[in-house]
């Protein structure tokens, strides 16, 4: 049964049950105008998913033949620096952050609730900006270089055919930064177990009542 206004002004503000009403509404109230329009946890495992494809950029490096070593700017993935690297880097940052803003914004609302208009507008803001922020610009920078990893698999051929296409561009190039191939792995590991863990307790914190104060 939907839940209409009336019921939200008889409900007793301490009632878990009317807390849950009114999340609810105030769910389906943003969702009207979000692209995203995800529960937190889905927004939370698909960003933990983005973020192990960069922590598999790792075993892709162990895994080149030996046509591709001649492009790279080192065989140690600890001490590589590609600019491909720095760009998978920046990626899952994004990525990682707007987890943590997801899983924030959704624990507020359920620890506080209910909200007033101006605290339930700043929340949604902040979620949806995050949620943009790492499906479009992070999601898409970390596939890129997930993707751009994987023409190392292919052999020189593929990246002299690739940097033929793209007017020279090289992947693998030295990059200005000291962001090595470890680095964007370990921050793609890490940060999906951050967003993995972030989904499971805000799963476990929506099927628990909030106590009464």
């Amino acid at each position: 049964m939907p839940v209409t206004e009336r019921d939200m002004a008889t409900d007793h503000p301490d009632d878990p049950t009317a807390v849950g009403k009114r999340a609810t509404a105030d769910e389906r109230e943003r969702g009207r105008d979000a692209h995203f329009d995800w529960p937190a946890t889905r927004k939370l495992a698909l960003l933990g998913g983005i973020l192990s494809l960069l922590a598999a950029t790792l075993p892709l490096y162990w895994l080149y033949p030996a046509s591709t070593a001649s492009a790279l700017p080192g065989t140690d993935p600890a001490a590589a620096t590609p600019t491909v690297a720095t760009l998978g880097a920046l990626g899952g940052g994004l990525v990682l952050l707007a987890a943590v803003v997801v899983a924030g914004a959704t624990l507020y609302r359920l620890e506080r609730g209910p909200l007033t208009q101006r605290e339930a507008l700043a929340v949604h803001v902040a979620e949806d900006a995050a949620t943009y922020l790492g499906f479009v610009t992070g999601g898409i920078a970390t596939a890129v270089a997930v993707a751009l990893f994987a023409l190392g698999l292919g052999g020189a051929g593929v990246l002299e055919t690739y940097a033929a296409v793209t007017g020279g561009h090289d992947p693998f190039a030295r990059s200005a930064y000291d962001v090595t191939v470890l680095h964007g792995a370990a921050l793609g590991f890490w940060g999906a177990v951050v967003a993995f863990a972030a989904r499971w307790h805000v799963r476990r914190r929506q099927r628990t009542p909030r106590r009464r104060r």
